[in-house]
């Protein structure tokens, strides 16, 4: 992954609150009187600043696809809602009778999760339509005292609204709202508090929750299913904030010092914990469909900045660019059957040594788990390959697990994560094939094989991760070479 920090111009500190398709982010940033005020992020990087018209408090909270942002601001001590359009036009409302309005999320038909209090300070829910008309609404069992009640906090394009609420005994609930107006409630199992924060399209569900135990995160998918995680490195809690379509999370954990640091959950369950160069605390907190985070992080001087951090390539699983090298085995796979032919593909095998210093990537030691390897592999008909390798017809690649068989490497057998694919096509003859693409630097400079290499003939390179302990850790600059005859990647080899 590449970050990219940045700063609002004059700013003592910049919070980035949400990220549309786009990428581009809704936040807002302090001054020197501690006062808050709006900002918007274009992908390019240009920031746009604005407050609402009297407001000495502007709060965005979400960010739709139209370039249109939801939040809240303040008219003194009383909060207030607002929709800023593309065009920078802002309209304020709030919801009829109450105390208190606040706007979350705004999805692509905007439509906003909005929450208020009422004339006893309690919180109660509402959906405003794009055309102003407000619906309320409230959790049953939702506690009608002071500071309890229904919170919502974010809304999907289908309408689906996710939030908290606390019941009359203070204890804290997830809910799910659809878009008929049905109320589900839900607890990760032996949750005594559980916090709601991201939503995806498909109305997966991600957050956070406590027990005797401490702070756990947990992604609720569409059906219902609930799954709690933990960080490798959480000593403190950890915490989901933000899920996308493909089923990736992100969120932050804290360590013995209770400083946070960042993490990217895979769909499969599959950890990468990463910090910003300088970072004390690392926050993420929105994550597109892109695999695109963005988030904040604090430096020594107790000062908060804004990041991005982009995927380097192959989709949304985000990899950061490291040094490779060559461990000591490459395996030739001779009279392959994926393509009903006696071909050659060759495998290398690379192991992640750590950051490259000519990059801004950031990884974890390359000595502890997971551990990284890329798997390249070259010959003829490497899209046909790559077909075998993706399973069934629309599934993609990135994400899913396969097996390397003892056949392929005695060393590196075991179960993996498929967390980058490449495929580059071969240029020049068979002699001098480059793979035209690297990976942390690292290319393939030649290779051979047994026949001329045809139009659709190139190499595939995937990047794996594996938390395996029983894996070889020694490397060698030196490779050895051995050949398995006979081997079918359709049925033995994978």
């Amino acid at each position: 992954m590449s970050f990219v920090t940045f700063d609002v111009p004059g700013a003592a500190g910049t919070f980035p609150w949400g990220m549309n398709s786009s990428g581009v982010i809704a936040g807002s940033y302090a001054d020197g009187s501690s006062n808050y005020h709006g900002f918007v992020r274009a992908a390019d990087g240009t920031i746009t600043t604005f407050d609402v018209p009297e407001a000495n408090q502007t709060q965005p909270g979400g960010i739709n696809d139209d370039g249109v942002i939801s939040g809240s601001y303040y008219n003194g001590s009383i909060s207030h809602a607002f929709v800023r359009a593309a065009d920078g036009t802002i309209t304020t409302f709030d919801v009829p009778s109450a105390t208190t309005t606040s706007a979350a999320g705004i999805n692509s038909s905007g439509v906003i999760a909005v929450g208020y209090t009422d004339g006893y300070e309690c919180n109660r829910g509402a959906v405003r339509a794009a055309d102003g008309t407000i619906t309320t609404f409230d959790v049953s069992g939702a506690g009608s005292g002071a500071s309890q009640g229904t919170s919502p906090f974010n809304i999907n394009d289908d309408g689906t609204i996710d939030g908290s609420y606390i019941d009359s005994s203070g204890v804290q609930h997830g809910f799910m709202r659809a878009p008929d107006g049905t109320i589900t409630t839900f607890d990760p199992p032996g949750s005594t508090a559980t916090s709601v924060a991201g939503i995806n399209a498909g109305a997966a569900v991600v957050g956070y929750y406590a027990d005797g135990s401490g702070s756990h995160g947990f992604l609720r998918a569409t059906g219902g299913a609930i799954t709690s995680f933990d960080a490798p490195g959480d000593v403190e809690g950890s915490f989901g904030y933000s899920v996308n379509s493909s089923g990736e999370s992100t969120g932050s954990y804290n360590d013995a010092s209770s400083n946070s640091h960042g993490f990217l959950r895979s769909a499969g369950g599959t950890f990468t914990e990463f910090d910003i160069p300088s970072a004390v605390q690392t926050t993420p907190h929105g994550m597109n469909d892109s695999g695109v985070i963005a988030g904040w992080w604090t430096d020594a001087e107790d000062v908060n900045h804004g990041f991005v951090g982009t995927p380097d390539s192959g989709g949304p699983a985000i990899l950061p660019p490291v040094r490779m090298k060559r461990l000591p085995l490459t395996v030739d796979l001779a009279s392959c059957t994926y393509d009903q032919q006696n071909r050659l593909l060759q495998y290398e095998i690379y192991r992640a040594l750590g950051p490259d210093p000519d990059k801004n990537g950031i990884t974890s030691d390359p000595w502890k788990l997971p551990y990284t390897i890329v798997l390249r592999a070259w010959g003829e008909a490497v899209d046909d390959l790559w077909n075998i390798l993706k399973g069934e017809a629309g599934q993609p690649i990135c994400g899913r697990r396969i097996t390397l068989d003892a056949s392929v490497s005695p060393e590196w057998a075991g179960d993996y994560e498929i967390m980058e694919m490449q495929t580059f096509a071969f240029q020049g003859d068979a002699s001098a094939m480059s793979t035209g693409g690297s990976v942390g630097g690292s290319t393939r400079a030649s290779a051979t094989t047994v026949q001329p290499p045809s139009g659709d003939s190139g190499s595939l390179q995937l990047t794996l991760r594996t938390y395996s302990e029983d894996c070889m850790v020694e490397v060698s600059d030196e490779p050895t070479y051995a050949t398995v005859p006979g081997a079918d990647l359709a049925t033995g080899g994978w």
